[in-house]
């Protein structure tokens, strides 16, 4: 059986869900279903129950790995390929 996960805090970084949290696009998306700053998150959930991210959460999480590994200039081109080839 696979392991599932019901909150974003239990599987993620404190300071992951900071940096999402600070995220103005994720803020608001959790903050329109309900979520409260400083309470867990849960996570999004298909028609069959399992968790999904949303694609704003996935492009927050990417920014967030972009951010840890390439230096911020790289980070300023892959933006804007992707803003040219609009995936953002």
């Amino acid at each position: 059986m696979a392991l599932s996960y019901k909150y974003w805090d239990d599987c993620v970084d404190p300071r992951d869900l900071e940096a999402l949290w600070l995220d103005p696009d994720v803020s608001t998306e959790w903050l329109d279903v309900g979520e409260t700053r400083g309470r867990k998150v849960h996570l999004s959930r298909d028609p069959d129950g399992e968790p999904y991210l949303t694609q704003i959460e996935m492009k927050a999480v990417a920014a967030i790995v972009v951010s840890r590994h390439f230096d911020s200039q790289i980070d300023l081109i892959i933006q804007d390929q992707l803003l040219i080839g609009g995936l953002l």
